[in-house]
């Protein structure tokens, strides 16, 4: 952890600071920076070194405030609030603290800095793995990660700092705003991505615990990059503050398992986070939403299922619906185990192939229903699957393979009666053919009588 010391105007930017003030800002007269150098050489040679703005200060030209403003105005933003950095500007802010633009000075890079809330780190529990996480996070060296580079503590405001790669880019929330839901092909490619990211925290037993459109940032590229690894957010804690009162960022990301206030969550929590951001993504809307904080956590914690993603999307394809839906099933166990196995069911789909969660989805419909069609003066048989919810058909008909035509000669019935009138004609013609055959029969018995009778009466 690095320790730093808060610092004003340095020796050498003096001369650069007074002209600021008086020539630019026009704050200052020479003759009060002419008297602000006299007194400074005076203290120096007391063996008492004043930096400039504090004589300034203590003469009474300016105060403490206005000289602060100027100095972060002169160096085009604020040295001291998180020192050896210098921030430019605010890019945002969460449920764990605020993030800013910043210069690293010693390196001069452009970097990113996550303060922690101070209320955050006065709990133990919560600065202790905030410092953990963040010095493993230092390891990960993956595409689809923002690197970390230090974590420290700034012990004049009292508050913690995550010092971070900075991505040129914007969130997924963000780009939704800006440009809509995103196709399907960019929105695979992110969850991919994601998946990756997720994969390589897996190996180092990190758990996310917040993933949403905020902490996904997509470069110009269109690559997205996964924040915020390794700031620990605890839902339990969380919980508790809702219960009492306090304000909590609406979850509509959180797994069950977060919901219900369990702190021993693995990747498979975070796997149900990315599926309904993917489903935020795709869709346009959260897959639950209530009037408050409660009402969204009590829907996640419920058996309530999501509405299939390809009901409200009628382009999207079976097989995104259907990662979506594993991705976000309710009981654990039934979710994809690890990223792993959802990033086979994306390369499969990729492909064009099915991937395992619409297998799965399809062994749990009814019967499948089969249809005739004439072919070439056969009959065919082909299978229609039907993806359905509630009594809703939902995914359009996707034909199987077809069967090998059956090598018998059509029967006329087939083609022009149901079933049900194919049964009676059959049965029409059974007692016909019954009939035929007695009248046959007497027929035969008659002539046969008949021959008998000639004969005796002529022989």
């Amino acid at each position: 952890m690095k320790e730093f010391r808060m610092k004003g105007i340095d020796k050498k930017d003096q001369e650069a600071f007074a002209k600021f003030l008086v020539v630019d800002k026009k704050v200052m007269t020479s003759d009060e920076i002419k008297t602000c150098f006299k007194v400074q050489k005076a203290m120096t040679d007391l063996g008492i070194p004043s930096p400039l703005d504090k004589v300034i200060v203590e003469k009474g030209y300016l105060n403490a405030t206005t000289v602060g403003d100027l100095i972060r105005e002169f160096k085009g933003g604020d040295e001291d609030f998180v020192p050896g950095y210098r921030i430019l500007s605010k890019l945002g802010e969460g449920a764990m603290g605020e993030v800013y633009k910043a210069i690293d000075l010693e390196e001069n890079k452009e970097v990113a800095i996550k303060v922690l809330f101070p209320h955050l780190g006065k709990r133990k529990s919560t600065a202790k793995r905030f410092l953990q996480e963040a010095e493993i996070c230092k390891k990960l060296n993956h595409p689809n990660i923002v690197k970390g580079f230090d974590v420290g503590y700034e012990a004049d405001q009292d508050f913690y700092f995550y010092i971070m790669e900075y991505v040129d880019g914007v969130t997924l929330s963000g780009y939704v705003k800006e440009h809509g839901i995103l196709p399907e092909d960019l929105a695979i490619k992110i969850v991919e991505q994601m998946a990756s990211a997720l994969e390589q925290a897996t190996r180092l037993n990190l758990v996310h615990r917040d993933i949403k459109p905020d902490n996904i940032i997509l470069t110009k590229n269109n690559d997205a990059k996964l924040c915020d690894l390794g700031l620990a957010r605890n839902w339990a804690q969380d919980l508790s503050l809702t219960l009492t009162g306090a304000v909590m960022g609406t979850p509509f990301y959180i797994s069950p398992e977060a919901a219900k206030g369990m702190e021993d969550l693995d990747s498979r929590s975070d796997i149900y986070s990315l599926g309904a951001t993917l489903y935020h993504l795709t869709i346009g809307e959260v897959p639950f939403k209530g009037k408050n904080s409660m009402e969204v956590l009590d829907l996640h914690k419920s058996d309530k299922e999501i509405t299939p993603p390809i009901s409200l999307r009628a382009d999207l394809s079976p097989g995104l619906s259907s990662i979506i839906e594993k991705m976000m099933m309710k009981t654990v166990s039934d979710r994809y185990q690890n990223p792993s196995e959802l990033i086979i069911d994306i390369e499969l789909l990729k492909k064009g192939e099915e991937p395992s969660a619409l297998q799965e989805k399809k062994q749990q419909l009814p019967k499948k229903k089969l249809s005739r069609q004439k072919t070439d003066g056969n009959i065919q048989i082909q299978k229609d699957d039907q993806y359905r919810q509630s009594s809703v058909e939902e995914y359009s008909i996707r034909p199987s393979k077809k069967m090998k035509n059956i090598g018998k000669a059509p029967n006329i019935f087939d083609n022009f009666f149901t079933s049900t009138e194919q049964r009676v004609l059959s049965n029409a013609k059974g007692k016909l053919t019954a009939l035929i055959t007695l009248i046959v029969l007497v027929i035969s018995l008659i002539i046969i009588l008949a021959i008998f009778l000639v004969m005796r009466i002529f022989f």
